[in-house]
C-alpha cells in the first residue's frame, strides 16, 4: 500500500503558490497594469498552473506523424 500524503506537505505546497501568485499579482502592478488586469493575469497564471495546457497532447500527437 502507498505511503498516505501528509497533511504538512499539501499545506507547505499551497503556501509556495500563494506567494508566487501574490509575486506574479505584484509584478503585473509594478509593470502598470491596473488592478483589475493584474488580477484577471493572475487569474489566468492560476488557470495554466491547474490545469495546463488541454491541446498539448493533440500538437505534441500531431507533430509525432
Amino acid at each position: 500500500m502507498a505511503d498516505s500524503p501528509n497533511p504538512k506537505d499539501l499545506i507547505n505546497g499551497l503556501g509556495a503558490i500563494a506567494e508566487m501568485m501574490l509575486v506574479f499579482y505584484r509584478a503585473c502592478l509594478g509593470a502598470k497594469a491596473t488592478e483589475q488586469e493584474a488580477l484577471k493575469l493572475t487569474q489566468a497564471y492560476i488557470a495554466a498552473l491547474t490545469y495546463g495546457n488541454p491541446n498539448r497532447k493533440k500538437r505534441d500527437k500531431d507533430n509525432e506523424k
